[in-house]
């Protein structure tokens, strides 16, 4: 009995579960890290999944040298994604201006390690596995606590299907697949080496469009209502022309970019010294 799998041997599959956020659900999600105590560190990793659609551990395994800011990308070696040991090539994806503004910021906050999410401060090893499973819990505690908004529950594997179920209307369908670093059919990977960066920008150019466009709605449905709202915690984004809100006077909120001044001076250390 004990070698008697479900799935080869009764032939029962596991149902996979269907969750992508709808607009407005993003438009709640984006208000929240906006606006909540989220730590800024995990604001930018959120951000970005929701944008590449990546999976955590692309990111929290990332080197700073796997981006590039002179080609404008970012490589994801075989070893940190799920089909490199079987296709042996990195996973590429375009940095657009958004995403060098909070790729730049994230490498300021883990200091001089070469991780992009270190375990600690400067360490020489990456966050551990489990680091981002409760954020959706702390975006649906804020939205629940000050917006008095009950949300369907989420994780953050579900930003990956949100982003691949958005990208259907901005690109064809095989390089969206692409951007998810999914396995084509047929022999494709054998045969088609071309690199679909081109297509990839203006793919995901679309798509941050797309959710530049929910942030700045996300900014003017609703004051903000928590009593210690800080508006130097909001992140000044490419492509949001609608300032943070704020409930102080206006002179203070002219500093509300100093969470992005001076982080585009960042540079990464070299890729032979990582």
């Amino acid at each position: 009995m004990g070698e008697i799998t479900a799935s080869e041997d009764l032939q029962i599959e596991k149902a996979r579960e269907v969750r992508t956020l709808t607009d407005d659900e993003i438009k709640c999600v984006l208000r929240a890290i906006d606006r909540s105590r989220m730590a800024l560190k995990n604001r930018i990793f959120t951000l970005l999944c929701l944008i590449y659609g990546n999976r955590c551990g692309e990111l929290r395994l990332a080197l700073k040298s796997d981006f590039d800011f002179v080609a404008m990308r970012w490589i994801v070696p075989p070893e940190n994604h799920k089909i490199g040991k079987l296709t042996g090539k990195p996973l590429v994806r375009p940095i657009l201006p958004v995403t060098e503004t909070l790729i730049r910021l994230a490498m300021k906050l883990s200091g001089n390690s070469r991780y992009l999410y270190p375990a600690m401060v400067g360490a020489d090893e990456p966050i551990k596995h489990s680091f981002a499973v409760h954020f959706p819990y702390n975006i649906m505690q804020y939205l629940r606590r000050y917006e008095g908004y009950e949300m369907p529950h989420w994780s953050m594997h579900d930003l990956r299907k949100t982003t691949r179920t958005n990208l259907s209307r901005f690109t064809q369908w095989h390089v969206a697949e692409i951007a998810l670093g999914h396995i084509l059919p047929g022999e494709s990977r054998v045969y088609d080496n071309h690199d679909y960066l081109d297509e990839l920008k203006l793919a995901y150019g679309g798509y941050w469009a797309h959710l530049a466009k929910l942030f700045a709605e996300s900014r003017t449905e609703l004051a903000p209502t928590r009593r210690r709202f800080d508006v130097r915690q909001h992140l000044e984004l490419p492509g949001i022309d609608v300032p943070a809100p704020s409930r102080r006077a206006d002179h203070v909120h002219s500093g509300a970019v100093a969470v992005g001044a001076d982080l585009l001076s960042y540079e990464p250390p070299a890729k032979a010294a990582a």
